[in-house]
């Protein structure tokens, strides 16, 4: 029987009750007086009377178990038929009793219903002993399913009240939603009804007052015409006649009315004012030192170009494009319009590297096209003497003569700001910069560039002094380099000035270290600062290190760029000028050796998976498979998205469909899109690549430099660092001749060639011992063996990986083969009277002759 299809329309609940309780004198048995009732009627009646779900469950539990009959003798429930109170029965009780009665009877449970509808996993269920719990519920002594059981004289009619209860919570359960659903169907039929009616209503009434609304309004009042001017003559004549009038009011009645019968003259064009002019024309008139940051952003804003940075970097921009702005392309496109990737492409063509900043790859590609074009260099601004990167001879020993004069001063801020046209570094300039200017110079007057005249060694010197002094670089020990390191000291400076600041993951912009909840402790500042560790952010997973890190100031919280070498120095907020330091935490002796170890560790694992990747790409490019088929892997469903016009093809698409799609793919427009999609996704990709880059760079020199800048490690860093040890210039030279060179660099040796393309000179000569090399050199190919050789300074035998392998482990374990060394000059050295106080190496005597 379903829900409001019962046999007969049964009267109230509670009429039906007080016509029993009147016709018995006394209460009748509790599985009686619940019997009785109709369980599909009252779910019906507590739909009826809910609209929710919620509602209609607490109306049946009402309806069956009620309230105590004590608050309200006359509700309609079957408490009426009760006049005493029941003991306390709790609910873990009931439901033993329960589930042992139907375990040892289960015929008599259930004999009122049936065996498919009702099971003994329905009355052990959760809901049943929810439900069950509820009305036996400790709290509620006298309410409840406690009181029916209580009336009941047997077992066997206790079973038979529970039964009955838990067969109506069963019915109810089937039955609520759908008399839920009938009501709520009711309902939403009479609100919709009602919408509809109110709606129309609304409709009605807004036509009704756009009717009146239009009667309402009238035509505008015409104007009131001027009299006519002979009327007005005419009437003023006859006043005058009559003597009323005067001459003197005559003849100025009369002006008036000439006056107003005249047309009035059409209303005057306000004079427009001059367009203000331009930011660019303001900017060459005042000078571009005494425009404001914000103007010199709206000028680099209005011409294109990028506006990051500090104010010197702005101005050097403006001057750059100023000086190159008739500098074009092959395609006729400005250099100054070109995104990253299309930049560095370019810059590759012209011969500039690729490996410095945006800036510097956009001068040398300028410098490169006005020098390829000499009509588009006379027309351009004269350039800078210090911004030609490698200009002609006369500017660049100019620039040179010009450092000599300032180092006899010992200007050295001076001689750096040469390479920033427009602004004046010191010592409180980012390190960027610094080193920004530093390259820039050494490419125009280093001796390898500037051949024939006789200061240029002078002059680069001066260069790389003035760097030094400007950057003051971190005190270390000193190292013994024949094969003993000396103790490590570490000098805790002051914190005067110093301020710990605000870092921040570069991807979601999560504050970094600011709550005790992450468990860093203080010194990890001091970890990422110096470029030792990287740490990955909580919220979105992304690792970085200082170098990739967003960096703000703690006054006025703007991004500022920074470098570990900035770790010991105290640099000026570029917006509100303010100089701070960074504060330094104590860091115990054992903790920096194991972040120091930990992150060589790091380093040799990367360098091992780097040096892996390329040996792959560099077999798939000898195999002619340099790059990957978009074509081919779209029609083997390895790709989703069509490689010409960007059309997604999802799942089920058959291989024949992709194909005739590709076979009559001609959307010029879709094709343009997907273009430029790609091009926007490999700057960003050649962004993040870089970014990784100049990361993995600034740990790699700051483990060098924790370890003590050992030279013989000088193989843990990367090109970028070894070009700025060797002067900024790397073209033409490869790893090992660049680590030769730094070699020499560090050891205070002039690194300088006659012009014919020599290699490095005055090197010296380091023994190999097992802290000098990595842990896995044993898996290292044959160049990365030439560079730990190089560091070590000697050059191999053997042009075989086995044979330089031999030679290593020859003198790891001090055989009699002692490596070839790697130039005269140091093996006479070796032989000759020693005073610079290093310890070269000696081979070792296996004789016994020596020993003591």
């Amino acid at each position: 029987m379903g829900l409001g299809q019962s046999r007969a329309p049964a009267p109230p609940v509670a009429a039906e009750l007080s016509r029993q309780a009147a016709a018995q004198t006394a209460a009748p048995p509790g599985h009686v007086a619940l019997a009785s009732l109709s369980i599909h009627d009252m779910a019906a009646a507590a739909a009826a009377a809910s609209r929710t779900s919620h509602e209609f469950q607490a109306e049946v539990r009402r309806r069956i178990c009620g309230r105590d009959g004590s608050e309200n003798p006359q509700e309609e429930s079957i408490w009426g038929m009760f006049r005493h109170r029941a003991p306390t029965v709790t609910r873990a009780l009931t439901l033993l009793e329960l589930a042992d009665t139907s375990r040892d009877n289960p015929a008599r449970l259930f004999r009122n219903m049936p065996r498919r509808e009702m099971s003994e996993s329905f009355c052990t269920s959760a809901a049943a002993s929810v439900t069950l719990g509820e009305l036996e519920a400790d709290a509620h002594p006298t309410r409840g399913l406690a009181v029916l059981l209580s009336a009941c004289e047997t077992e066997e009619e206790k079973a038979h009240v529970r039964t009955t209860v838990l067969y109506a919570l069963w019915l109810i359960h089937n039955a609520e939603y759908g008399a839920l659903s009938q009501a709520l169907c009711a309902a939403c039929q009479r609100l919709t009804r009602e919408y509809m009616a109110e709606g129309d209503r609304r409709m009605a009434e807004l036509l009704r007052n756009a009717a009146e609304e239009k009667k309402k309004k009238k035509k505008p009042a015409a104007k009131k015409k001027p009299a006519k001017k002979p009327t007005e003559l005419r009437d003023l004549k006859s006043l005058f006649d009559d003597g009323i009038l005067d001459e003197d009011e005559y003849e100025e009645k009369l002006a008036e009315i000439n006056a107003a019968a005249a047309p009035a003259p059409p209303p005057k064009k306000k004079k427009q004012a001059p367009p203000k002019k331009k930011a660019k024309a303001k900017a060459e008139k005042e000078g571009y030192e005494g425009l404001s940051v914000a103007r010199l952003k709206a000028a680099l804003k209005e011409r294109g170009l990028s506006q990051t940075g500090e104010k010197g970097t702005l101005i050097w921009r403006l001057k750059l494009q100023d000086r190159g702005g008739a500098a074009t392309l092959a395609d006729g496109r400005s250099p100054f319009a070109l995104k990253v990737g299309e930049l560095k492409k370019q810059a590759a063509k012209v011969g500039v590297s690729p490996m410095g900043t945006n800036d510097e790859m956009l001068e040398g590609l300028v410098d490169a096209l006005l020098k390829a074009n000499p009509g588009a260099s006379a027309a351009a601004a004269p350039a800078d003497a210090a911004g030609g990167g490698g200009g002609d001879g006369a500017d660049a020993r100019e620039v040179a003569t010009r450092v000599l004069e300032l180092a006899e001063s010992d200007d050295w801020e001076s001689i750096l700001s040469l390479g920033a046209p427009g602004s004046k570094l010191g010592a409180l300039s980012p390190l960027n910069d610094l080193k920004k200017a530093y390259r820039k110079l050494s490419r125009v007057i280093h001796p390898d560039k500037l051949r024939g005249f006789d200061g240029a060694t002078r002059a680069f010197q001066a260069l790389v002094t003035a760097l030094d002094r400007l950057t003051n670089p971190e005190p270390t020990a000193a190292v013994d380099e024949g094969g003993k390191k000396q103790k490590a000291t570490r000098i805790e400076r002051s914190n005067d000035g110093c301020v710990r600041t605000a870092v921040s993951c570069p991807r979601c912009g999560e504050a970094w270290g600011a709550s005790k909840n992450e468990g860093l402790p203080d010194y990890a500042y001091n970890l990422l600062m110096t470029g030792l560790r990287s740490y990955t952010c909580s919220t979105c997973l992304c690792t970085f290190g200082c170098v990739s890190a967003k960096h703000a100031c703690k006054s006025c919280g703007a991004d500022f760029d920074y470098s570990p070498a900035d770790w010991h120095r105290k640099i000026a907020c570029g917006d509100c000028g303010k100089t701070f330091g960074f504060f330094s935490f104590h860091v115990s002796d054992r903790a920096m050796n194991d972040a120091i170890r930990d992150a060589r560790a790091e380093h040799e694992r990367n360098a091992k998976q780097r040096a892996a990747k390329q040996r792959r790409a560099a077999r798939r490019d000898a195999k002619g498979g340099g790059g990957l088929d978009k074509e081919r892997s779209f029609l083997l469903g390895l790709l989703d998205e069509c490689p010409r016009c960007g059309e997604f093809f999802g799942e089920g698409t058959s291989k024949q469909d992709k194909r005739d799609h590709l076979a009559c793919c001609a959307d010029k427009a879709a094709i343009a899109r997907k273009r430029r999609r790609d091009a926007d996704d490999d700057a960003a990709a050649a962004k993040r690549d870089d970014a990784d880059a100049a990361a993995e760079a600034a740990q790699a020199k700051a483990v060098w430099e924790a370890a003590g800048k050992q030279v013989s490690q000088l193989w843990m860093l990367p090109d970028a660092a070894l070009a700025d040890m060797c002067g900024g210039v790397a073209e033409g030279l490869s790893r090992a001749d660049l680590i030769a060179r730094a070699a020499a660099t560090c050891d205070g040796v002039l690194l300088l060639t006659d012009g014919d393309g020599g290699g490095a000179r005055g090197a010296k000569r380091r023994r190999l011992t097992a802290e000098s090399l990595p842990s896995n050199y044993a898996s290292l190919s044959l160049d990365e063996l030439r560079c730990l050789c190089a560091a070590h300074g000697f050059a191999p035998k053997s042009d075989t990986k086995d044979g330089v392998l031999h030679e290593i482990e020859s003198e790891l374990h001090d055989d009699k083969d002692a490596p070839l060394l790697l130039t005269a000059a140091t093996a006479a050295r070796r032989g000759g009277d020693d005073d610079d106080g290093d310890d070269d190496f000696e081979p070792v005597d296996l004789t016994g002759e020596d020993d003591e």
